[in-house]
């Protein structure tokens, strides 16, 4: 499919509606993570105040974030002296319908810790 032409005002508008969603997530993750972190924490310093002297380690994966990602398209938008846009079907289903190679992993990963992130990959079907 050949490029087609959208007005900067509405191109710009969906991708900050999507990257405050995005935010949104990561910092329902972020919380998430925090709590997950320092459960683990306390249960390691019970276990040594218990005199369970073993090897101490906790394992917790940081969320994800790809804000930048967001901002950057933002940015250039902003910047671009035109106020017609030309995108093909790729720039579409990433800018618009927020269809990101990243997605699977985000959703994967912040799912953990975030209740939005564990719907919208239920809803995805994986």
């Amino acid at each position: 499919m050949q490029k087609l032409t959208f007005k900067k005002s509405e191109l710009l508008r969906k991708i900050r509606a999507n990257r405050n969603a995005h935010k949104a997530i990561v910092a329902e993750a972020w919380a998430g993570y925090k709590a997950e972190a320092l459960s683990r924490l306390r249960k390691a310093l019970e276990s040594l105040d218990a005199g369970e002297l073993g090897q101490v380690s906790i394992h917790v994966v940081a969320p994800e974030d790809h804000s930048k990602e967001y901002e950057a398209a933002i940015s250039m938008l902003e910047n671009c002296l035109q106020d017609d846009i030309e995108i093909d079907v790729r720039e579409y289903s990433q800018l618009v319908l927020d269809e990101w190679g990243w997605n699977a992993s985000f959703l994967d990963n912040n799912a953990q810790y975030s209740k939005t992130a564990r719907v919208m990959l239920a809803q995805s079907g994986r």
